[in-house]
């Protein structure tokens, strides 16, 4: 992996910490409320599905579960640091597509920029929902393809699609 993916995540971690609701900014919790009762219930022995009804897909679970494991206090800041690790991932990734297919540097660079730098166009919602774990799994799946690794691709496919239905819109060009 070369310097446009590096920028590429440097310039979302970058974009993380300025945006409305982002790392250094309380004033947005969204929809991070809902999830730290969930992961609060989940940790505490409740089961999803059985014992409280959850309206998201089962893959999404770690994703609320994980940040409570953590802290229940600081619940707000693991789970955007959750998502910009994954929205790294995802960048990193989306860039290493890019240069295994052989696009040209100059392609590279520029995709790095438009990609290091959604999140500002997303604003408080970017670390705020968890759309950024299916993202980074999409993202590591098409990896895995271009990289000839098609089992790997389609199991990180599969758990994409247990965490959020669009990722199946990947499976007729995989």
């Amino acid at each position: 992996i070369r310097y446009p993916a590096w920028t590429a995540g440097g310039l979302v971690l970058l974009s993380s910490l300025v945006i409305p609701g982002g790392l250094l900014s309380r004033s947005f919790g969204g929809d991070v409320y809902y999830y730290r009762e969930l992961g609060h219930r989940i940790v505490h022995g409740q089961i999803p599905y059985h014992d409280f009804y959850l309206e998201y897909p089962p893959g999404a679970v770690p994703v609320f579960a994980l940040p409570s494991l953590l802290s229940q206090s600081h619940y707000f800041l693991a789970f955007k640091l959750l998502m910009v690790a994954c929205a790294v991932c995802a960048a990193v990734a989306g860039i290493a597509v890019l240069e295994r297919i052989g696009a040209s540097a100059t392609t590279q660079w520029r995709a790095a920029v438009v990609i290091g730098l959604a999140g500002l166009a997303l604003g408080p919602l970017f670390l705020n929902r968890y759309d950024l774990w299916p993202a980074a799994l999409v993202a590591v799946s098409l990896l895995a393809l271009v990289a000839d690794r098609p089992r790997v691709a389609f199991a990180v496919l599969a758990v994409a699609t247990v965490a959020k239905i669009y990722p199946l819109a990947v499976l007729p060009a995989a």
